[in-house]
C-alpha cells in the first residue's frame, strides 16, 4: 500500500485587519522631590508669646512622569490630636497648606500624600515639628 500525503494548510490572516496596540498601564506612583514644614517650632494655641507662630506651612514638590497629579494632602498628629489638610497647587509642581494652630504640646508628625490620575498614590516619610506651650 502507498501512503497518501495530505497537505497541511496554514491560514494567513487578512491584510486589512487593523493591529490594535494594548494600552500601557501607568503603575508608577508620584515622586516626591521635596517635603518640608516651616517653621519647625510652633506654640500651642493660647495667649502670650504673641511674636511666636501658632501654625506651620507644609510644602512639597511632587511630580509624575506618566500622568498628572490630581489629589494632594497631608495628615498630621501630635498626642491624641490629629487632622488632614488639603495641599492645593501653588505653581509648577509645588503644593502647600497650613497646619495649626494645635492645642497639644509635643512632636507633631506630618506625612504627605499625592495621587495621580491613574489612582497611584505615594506617601512621604514623616516630617516633624516641635509644638511648645508659651511660658512668659
Amino acid at each position: 500500500p502507498t501512503a497518501t500525503l495530505i497537505p497541511t494548510l496554514t491560514p494567513v490572516p487578512p491584510t486589512n485587519t487593523p493591529i490594535i496596540p494594548s494600552p500601557v498601564l501607568d503603575t508608577t506612583p508620584p515622586f516626591f522631590e521635596n517635603v518640608e514644614v516651616s517653621p519647625v517650632l510652633i506654640l500651642t494655641e493660647g495667649n502670650g508669646c504673641s511674636s511666636y507662630p501658632r501654625t506651620t506651612i507644609a510644602k512639597m514638590k511632587v511630580t509624575d512622569t506618566d500622568s498628572s497629579i490630581i489629589n494632594t494632602w497631608a495628615t498630621w498628629s501630635v498626642g491624641a490630636e490629629n487632622g488632614k489638610i488639603a495641599l492645593p497647587p501653588t505653581g509648577g509642581d509645588f503644593y502647600q497648606g497650613q497646619i495649626g494652630p494645635v492645642t497639644t504640646p509635643g512632636i507633631l508628625s506630618v506625612v504627605f500624600y499625592a495621587q495621580d490620575a491613574e489612582g497611584n498614590t505615594a506617601q512621604s516619610g514623616t516630617v516633624t515639628i516641635t509644638v511648645q506651650t508659651c511660658v512668659e
